[in-house]
């Protein structure tokens, strides 16, 4: 079996209690265990024998398929499953399950669906699913993997059918000559100027620093409040809630973890820290990443799954992130609050595995404002390059909050987008919504920045601004048709505006992730095809 990625495992494995304590227990054992080793390659060998053996014995045609409604109820029965919590209880599950379906493997294929969901269950308790994906892929029989790809088949339930969008794997030209593989976003049907392409929930959202604790807005859905909001005593963040359905909802989520006062005196002594710190850093990211982290313990502890099998982490897991540095001092809160609850817990969340999370939120996060934006933010006193930056076309200045969205996390920025974000609700909710005619196919992008030429710019200093805050927030040199359309002339001296630019896109994804849409794009049985470039 191949070795967990470490920067996989890093961030996959702060999906739960029980899978940080089994990811904790497997990683070491796997570093310092010769005979757990030894069992794991002797686990390996066995199955490849075995695919060998049935492929000479058992030949199955290349279009070999199981019907979808067989797979959907054998999923149900799956999921249906209690998963072990202790780590040794774990281990055992797992290799058990492995072994069956090796077995079931030798028999041949009318035992397909039984081998392919001994794998399902094995990967469910496994550390790092995507990379565990890719060692059955190698050494599993095709019909079966086939039929393991699509109960696991991430994008094929992801984005959800009623949303009318698709990912696509493109090519992107670099600025440094290179092209670079990117997942996008595409349109599954036409849509018309002013058109709601689709409304998305954030999985976890935060209002702005300066408006927690002034009660003005719901700590939840982040709508304006009034006097009669619900005020609950304790709340270390001086949280208010537009409704008891609000409350209870961050309550289950995170809150009750993180900042509920009902709790033992060292939770309680890590919580006020924590909510200390957020209040002087004037930022959003800790407090996204926190409650990020929490909701995913809170839903291990619950043996909580979303639809189709998939945890929050697989969300997370795929998308881009920025390298970041100086947010390690960051994860002392977090460990502490996590110590408080388990001993041990803390230290699976290292700085880097931190500073990972912090990087996807940095890239990913959406700002959220209602009726064009407020103007009463207090200025930030941090360095230019230091101030946290949100996807929003009314400029970070004017949000109330920001908040992570899975779906639109995939949405590249142009400069003249054929969609906008909108609050129009009047809470977390993002409405999409189409600025000209969209066709089935075309990609959909928004404008990560203001993008409107400000009345005391020409098109030239608008063309510099928003690209300087596209290249400090998101690091990457904008070659949207309308930069390279207003550019001005070489000899011009705002042209100089290069040497200030990233040569690259700097943005990366996990190593397993890139290597699975290396192969999404070039086939995956063409693994010696290098002529393309990942950013990774």
């Amino acid at each position: 079996m191949a070795p967990v990625s470490n920067t996989t495992l890093a961030v996959l494995a702060v999906s739960g209690l029980g899978a940080l304590a089994y990811a904790i227990y497997f990683d070491h054992k796997r570093r310092t265990d010769a005979q757990f080793r030894k069992r794991l390659r002797r686990e390996k060998k066995k199955v490849d024998k075995s695919v060998a053996q049935t492929a000479e014995s058992n030949p199955t045609p290349d279009n070999a398929s199981i019907p979808t409604e067989d797979i959907i109820a054998a999923m149900k029965s799956v999921k249906d499953d209690q998963v072990p919590t202790t780590p040794e209880e774990r281990e055992k599950y797992f290799m058990s399950h492995v072994e069956k379906g090796e077995q079931l493997c030798a028999k041949g294929p009318e035992f397909a669906i039984e081998a392919a969901l001994a794998f399902f269950r094995a990967l469910r308790v496994y550390p790092s699913p995507v990379e565990l994906i890719m060692i059955f892929q190698t050494t599993v029989p095709e019909p079966i993997f086939k039929v393991k790809d699509r109960v696991e088949g991430y994008y094929e339930v992801f984005p959800p059918k009623q949303m009318n969008v698709k990912t696509a794997t493109v090519e992107v030209a670099d600025p440094s000559g290179a092209n670079v593989l990117k997942r996008i976003l595409t349109a599954a049907k036409d849509f018309s100027s002013g058109d709601v392409i689709y409304q998305e929930r954030p999985i976890v959202s935060v209002l702005d620093p300066d408006l927690e604790g002034k009660r003005s807005h719901c700590s939840q859905c982040l709508r304006k409040v009034d006097d009669a909001a619900l005020k609950p005593d304790g709340d270390r963040l001086e949280s208010a809630f537009c409704s008891e359905a609000c409350e209870t909802k961050l309550k289950r989520e995170s809150q009750t973890l993180l900042f509920d006062s009902d709790t033992a005196k060292k939770l309680e002594d890590a919580q006020a820290a924590l909510a200390r710190f957020v209040r002087e850093s004037g930022g959003t990211q800790v407090i996204l990443v926190a409650r990020f982290i929490a909701r995913q313990v809170i839903n291990e502890t619950r043996n909580e799954w979303t639809e189709h099998g998939y945890t929050l982490f697989d969300h997370m897991e795929r998308v881009r992130f920025l390298e970041l540095s100086g947010k390690e001092y960051e994860a002392d809160h977090l460990r502490a609050i996590l110590k408080a609850n388990l001993q041990g817990l803390e230290d699976f969340v290292t700085d880097e595995r931190y500073t990972v999370l912090t990087g996807k939120m940095a890239y990913n996060a959406y700002g959220i404002s209602f009726s064009g934006g407020r103007d009463d933010k207090p200025p930030s006193h941090a360095k230019p390059e230091d101030v946290e930056l949100t996807r929003t076309p009314n400029g970070t200045a004017r949000q109330v909050g920001a908040g992570f969205f899975p779906v639109s996390s995939y949405i590249s920025h142009s400069c003249d987008p054929c969609a906008r974000p909108s609050f129009e609700g009047g809470d977390s909710e993002l409405h999409l919504i189409a600025t000209r005619d969209i066709k089935a196919g075309d990609e959909i992008t928004v404008s990560y920045v203001d993008a409107t030429v400000h009345d005391d710019e020409d098109v030239v200093q608008a063309r510099y601004r928003r690209r300087k805050e596209l290249a400090r927030g998101w690091r990457f040199a904008c070659q949207c048709d309308r930069c390279v359309r207003e550019a001005p002339p070489p000899s011009s001296s705002a042209a100089g505006e290069k040497e200030l630019l990233p040569l690259k896109d700097e943005s990366k994804v996990e190593p397993i992730v890139s290597q699975v849409d290396r192969e999404a794009a070039l086939g995956i049985n063409q693994p010696n095809a290098t002529d393309t470039t990942t950013v990774d």
